[in-house]
């Protein structure tokens, strides 16, 4: 319970996904392509030989913008050696097509999309001379035609097979869900391509929601020449959510297909990435993956054999050029607030204190030891003040939950002292933090043998007020009256030495809880700049000690790793930094990470000296490109839901800043920056109450950046 501080003695002079099915025709724009025929040859099975060279090795790309227009390309080294998938090759008896609904409710084992066989597309054995065997009784080429793209009409942007190649799965006669259809559904989609991403292939029905995907249109064929593709197009209702699952892709790409890069034409940032070995049928697989606009190219290709890139330049770029066709896309409307809240004293908490009335002057010998005669107080302050020792510990975490950030005070004293006023404002970050401490400001503890008598201030309905049942032991009666507006709440003391002075209480309350009401106003909650700070130019250093790579504890910084929320050990898992900074994936990430190639992780955590709270964690990867890939599936997985606050002066980062709640009465912003150098990947998370601190949080990358080795 409050307590009254007490009078002085003497004065003084002081959206919803619909897919349909389009057979609509475009026109053509442009031919790409190679005609293709051969002599006719019997049906063959052998197999097809595993080539024996290295993978070509690629060169780092240039760091892209914020959203990139597709995955960049990392540089690959020794070829990743996993298991086959089944796949790419073998015919595949398609049961029949599932029910859409039931498709979508349901969340299984997603397989690999299913090639043409050797049985049906035979090759002649000749890799020593390169000829490939046309199907007997077919002819034609390679050739395709660019098309006028119109995404309210998505079919109208794929382009169609070229002369001579066959719907893949059309030679069966079930139908197939997949195969014989144009419009498909998230979960098709994820049935039938991302089945190569280690774990959170099971995710990508969920994450495509996330994302706002509106349509899945595709077309597939297996060509004259025995080349098979697979060409996806994903609209989605926002650039954002594009981008967001183009980096999700490209980053399920890089990982799973650690061979060969090959650049596509007209695409300047990404590329298509090969595997290193053949997949359990024979194949030799590649995929793709990039953005315009709202849309998302995805490619799955394979050729027979030996690997082929010839018909994924043609037919990936034909199709990009395509894309780029369409009107460009809708912006992006603009970041928006989490909601809205009332605020008062926008202009400083000071600015809203009654002004002394006529003749008045301030407290010059107040019989409380803990009171304080200045015009701001500290929390402890006034709780020391205020509250009795036996609720001062409650009271205090009460304050630290609410979010409190500024105490401002007045006192005056007239006619002789007889009249005296003791006014506390307590302002806090949101307005829902002022309500949830309602209840440390109701009716005081009074003074032994005093009761209090509740009071009706006129015009303030708004208000509580109670005064005494008789004079106190200084012969005073006492007036307690409080009120909350916005986010500030009142705590006043009136003093009337022998009887109650009506008039002049009602006149002095008025006037405080008049101004502090009239300042009150509509803002939004949570929408802190996210501008990229000034950074020193990267300098290159070295890690502090062989096998421990983390950054020194920045000066005035106090290291609380042995008290982390998730973690007490310098040493993490890709379990343990999953299920902490990927959450919704949990354990499929941890699984994912570990096929990416996670080697090691180190973790620490710090309090600094500003106040913001930090985590970092610095995960080591066998390959570069390992690195890269894990940043742009983290940021991927997150991106569509959080705002962007990437620096594009820092090369190969991503930022992301997390929304704030409505409810939350700190108003926390957490920023977190992923980047990668070298093998490593930084992840650092910065969370500060009332601001973005997007300037630390890019500070404290550089300097970890600065001190990993480059290759």
């Amino acid at each position: 319970m409050s307590e009254q501080p007490e009078p002085h003695d003497a004065p003084s002079s002081a959206e919803v996904t619909e897919f349909i099915e389009v057979t609509e025709f475009t026109e053509p724009v442009e031919t790409v392509g190679t005609a293709a025929t051969a002599p006719l040859v019997p049906a063959q099975d052998a197999g097809w030989a595993v080539p024996g060279a290295v993978p070509v090795q690629e060169p780092s790309p240039a760091y892209p913008p914020a959203y990139p227009s597709a995955a960049p390309a990392p540089v690959y080294g020794q070829p990743f050696q996993y298991q086959g998938y089944p796949g790419y090759g073998v015919p595949y008896q398609y049961p029949s097509a599932p029910d859409p609904a039931a498709e979508a409710a349901k969340k299984r084992k997603r397989k690999r999309i299913l090639w043409i066989s050797t049985a049906s597309v035979a090759a002649l054995a000749l890799a020593t001379v390169g000829v490939v065997a046309l199907l007997p009784g077919r002819t034609g080429n390679s050739m395709v035609t660019a098309v006028k793209c119109r995404p309210s009409n998505l079919a109208t942007c794929l382009i169609h097979a070229p002369a001579g190649a066959v719907q893949l799965g059309s030679q069966f006669k079930e139908s197939d869900a997949w195969d014989q259809a144009t419009a498909v559904s998230a979960s098709l989609y994820s049935a039938n391509i991302t089945t190569d991403a280690a774990g959170v292939s099971t995710d990508t029905t969920n994450s495509l929601d996330d994302d706002g995907v509106l349509k899945v249109d595709h077309n597939d064929w297996n060509a004259v020449d025995g080349d098979n593709v697979d060409l996806v197009l994903l609209q989605f209702s926002s650039q954002k959510g594009a981008q967001a699952w183009n980096a999700s892709r490209a980053a399920e790409i890089m990982a799973a297909y650690p061979g060969q890069a090959v650049a596509i034409p007209g695409d300047a940032t990404g590329k298509a990435y090969a595997a290193t070995k053949t997949d359990s049928q024979g194949n030799h697989d590649a995929a793709y993956s990039t953005v315009v606009g709202d849309l998302v190219l995805n490619v799955a290709y394979s050729s027979p054999n030996e690997f082929s890139a010839a018909d994924l330049k043609t037919w990936a770029g034909t199709e990009l050029a395509s894309l780029r066709t369409a009107p460009a896309a809708a912006p992006d409307p603009a970041d928006a607030p989490a909601g809205t809240q009332q605020v008062a004293c926008g202009s400083g908490l000071g600015s809203c204190l009654a002004p002394m009335p006529s003749g008045s002057e301030r407290w010059q010998s107040p019989n409380d030891k803990d009171w304080v005669s200045g015009s701001t107080l500290t929390q402890s302050q006034l709780i020391r003040l205020l509250w009795t020792s036996g609720d001062q510990a409650t009271v205090t975490g009460d304050f630290n939950a609410g979010g409190v950030t500024g105490i401002a005070h007045t006192d005056w004293d007239t006619n002789n002292a007889d009249d005296q006023a003791d006014i506390y404002l307590v302002q806090t970050i949101t307005q829902a933090g002022i309500g949830s401490m309602a209840g440390n400001f109701g009716e005081p503890s009074w003074d032994s043998g005093l009761s209090g008598i509740s009071y009706t201030v006129p015009g303030e309905s708004g208000t509580q007020a109670w005064y005494t049942n008789k004079t106190d032991s200084n012969g005073f009666i006492d007036l307690y009256f409080t009120a909350t507006f916005g986010n500030v709440g009142i705590m006043g003391w009136l003093y009337f030495y022998s009887s109650l002075n009506r008039h002049t209480a009602d006149e002095w309350i008025a006037s405080e809880v008049n101004l502090v009401s009239r300042s009150v106003s509509s803002q939004p909650m949570g929408l802190f700049s996210l501008a990229a700070p000034t950074l020193p130019a990267p300098a290159q250093a070295s890690c502090p000690a062989s096998g421990d790579c983390l950054m020194p504890l920045p000066s005035g910084a106090t290291d609380t790793t042995s008290a982390s929320s998730y973690d007490v050990n310098k040493s993490v898992s890709s379990q343990v930094y999953a299920a902490q900074f990927e959450p919704p994936l949990g354990s499929d990430a941890a699984t994912w990470l570990n096929a990416d190639g996670f080697e090691s992780g180190e973790h620490r955590s710090w309090t600094a000296a500003g106040g913001a709270t930090v985590d970092e964690a610095l995960l080591k990867y066998g390959k570069s490109a390992q690195a890269q890939a894990a940043v742009l599936l983290e940021y991927g997985e997150n991106a569509s839901a959080d705002r962007v606050c990437t620096d594009a002066a820092v090369s190969d980062s991503r930022c992301l800043a997390t929304p704030v709640g409505v409810q939350d009465n700190l108003q926390k912003e957490t920023v977190w920056i992923l980047a990668w150098k070298g093998d490593y990947e930084v992840s650092i998370s910065v969370t500060t109450s009332d601001k973005a601190d997007v300037a630390e949080a890019y500070t404290w990358a550089q300097q970890q950046l600065d001190l990993l080795p480059a290759n």
